[in-house]
């Protein structure tokens, strides 16, 4: 009886949604929380019906006029902001945990390589059907924008890439447009933009077809604002996932064991191809690999387990560099920056070690390079994160190695502009982390005249490649460094024809997590996620 009483009650529900949404007596045109028109009821043609584009218009018209879709979307984008963001190099967290995280994205990358393949195969075969259903005077398609995000949350400082999907229309015609640009600033790049959050506030970026179509996502900026205790040796944690221990601002690590499997995954996918590189991955742990206080890392994920796990995943084919126990050995030393998030050039120069070693190379010994002074009292990026007033007092010195033979580097940068300089280490201009390598840059090539000229490195990196870059021209003759945030080429047609002897993937551990990582690897090489 039960049973029959709650079908009943589930299929009055049913219809009575039904019916709401095939009666509605003031159906709406228009999304206020997206800034954009609903989607009409298609006019009904013959050719309409034969190219599928009839269905496709009354699909569009019932989900954007849903019976309380508005409020729905509303609360939509309040659960979303209950998440934490992704930021450059490490990812703002609430929570550390190793479970498990399916990223739905990210999950059948490897089918949609197959279906694409075989719709390219099924497009050719229809061609002349599609052009002569075309030439009997079918209506252009509808044009179409949708974000990849109704909402997002962001700290301040922080950057985010806003992807769009479009149709019936061309990219350069797409127009971009943000509600507050005291909050957020936005850069056209291809195939959405890239949010910088200036400051705390709201902003919505909406992107218009042009015929009128568009897609809003809502920008929200937050700046922490947190009290400054006295710190008298206990962890004091924020909610992004850092945290300060004694006289140091530390970042956290965390994984998922899905992101790490994807990872993996791609690696195994340059891998097939590149068939005659060697694809290597060198991971950097998080600064608070270096705590060995009970006390506090029994509040924080173990990098070493999740390192570790990480291998599991990595396929024969595969050089995986973990340098955790390395650097754990020596974590007394001058590893990591007490004020910023980066390691050392010192800690790079022990995973470059691990790595020379590991392709046969007989590494430099650090103490045949000559220490370059680089800044000495230097405030880096955890005042930004923490905006508490005791990491300011934290102040660091950094130093470079030169290194052994003598090098050119030629830095692409995003603007366009292209400068060569003598030295990887630009100690001259720049006096911070930025110095190595010129910082972040889309493109870069250093070329070393002694070195072997049939050895070539390729390296891809987030900021923690950076400081460990200039040790490579202690072996290569041509070092190529792309960072994925900012390169907007074709890996595939741009290097088809070099001669890569390695390929290095050179992240750090929130790096390895990150479903945007994985999706900035599969773009480089015209996968789209």
């Amino acid at each position: 009886m039960i049973d029959v009483v709650t079908l009943a009650i589930i299929g009055a529900a049913f219809c009575a949604v039904v019916c709401l949404n095939i009666f509605q007596s003031n159906r709406p045109t228009y999304s206020e929380s997206e800034n954009r028109e609903l989607a009409k009821m298609p006019k009904f043609s013959f050719s309409a019906l034969w190219n599928g584009s009839y269905f496709r218009g009354i699909d569009s018209f019932v989900s954007d006029t849903f019976y309380q879709r508005e409020a729905l979307v509303l609360g939509a984008k309040k659960i979303s902001l209950l998440y934490g963001v992704q930021g450059g190099d490490f990812i703002y967290i609430g929570q550390q945990s190793s479970e498990e995280e399916s990223d739905n994205e990210l999950d059948n990358w490897k089918d949609k390589l197959s279906s694409s393949s075989s719709q390219e195969s099924s497009e050719a075969q229809s061609g002349s059907s599609s052009e002569e259903s075309e030439n009997e005077g079918s209506s252009a398609p509808n044009m179409r924008v949708v974000l990849d995000k109704l909402s997002a949350k962001m700290m301040v400082e922080d950057v985010l890439t806003l992807s769009v999907e479009f149709q019936g229309c061309e990219e350069s015609e797409l127009e971009w447009s943000i509600s507050d640009d005291k909050a957020i600033k936005i850069e056209v790049k291809e195939g959405g933009v890239q949010i910088t959050a200036l400051a705390k506030g709201t902003s919505t970026v909406t992107v218009k077809a042009p015929d009128g179509t568009s897609a809003s996502c809502e920008i929200t900026v937050d700046q922490i604002e947190i009290s400054s205790p006295e710190n008298n040796g206990e962890a004091d944690f924020f909610p992004n996932g850092l945290f300060i221990y004694k006289d140091a601002a530390y970042v956290q690590g965390s994984y998922s064991k899905s992101r790490m499997q994807t990872y993996a995954e791609i690696l195994e996918y340059y891998g097939e191809l590149f068939p005659n590189s060697r694809i290597n991955a060198v991971v950097a742990p998080l600064s608070s690999m270096v705590i060995d206080d009970p006390a506090v890392t029994s509040k924080i994920v173990n990098q070493k387990k999740a390192m570790e796990t990480f291998g599991t995943y990595i396929t024969e084919g595969v050089n995986y560099v973990n340098p955790y126990d390395d650097l754990f050995a020596r974590r007394n030393e001058y590893l990591y920056f007490r004020s910023d998030h980066h390691w050392t050039a010192l800690g790079a120069y022990y995973a470059y070690a691990k790595f020379a070693k590991s392709v046969g190379f007989e590494p430099t010994p650090l103490e045949n390079m000559e220490p370059i002074a680089i800044a000495q009292k230097y405030h880096g990026s955890m005042y930004t994160y923490t905006k508490d007033e005791r990491v300011k007092e934290f102040t660091d010195v950094v130093t470079g190695y030169t290194p052994t033979k003598e090098h050119t580097m030629t830095i692409h940068r995003s603007n366009g502009d292209v400068n060569t300089y003598n030295s990887c280490i630009l100690n001259k201009y720049i006096k911070g982390y930025g110095a190595f390598i010129g910082g972040d840059n889309p493109y870069t090539v250093i070329k070393v005249p002694d070195n072997p000229q049939n050895l070539t490195a390729l390296v891809f990196k987030d900021s923690f490649g950076t400081a460990f870059v200039p040790f490579l021209c202690e072996h290569y003759g041509t070092v190529i460094v792309i960072d994925p945030r900012y390169a907007d080429f074709n890996l595939c047609e741009m290097f088809a024809d070099y001669n890569i002897t390695d390929i290095i993937f050179m992240n750090n551990l929130q790096s390895v997590n990150s479903s945007s990582w994985a999706k900035m690897y599969l773009r480089l090489v015209g996968v789209e996620s």
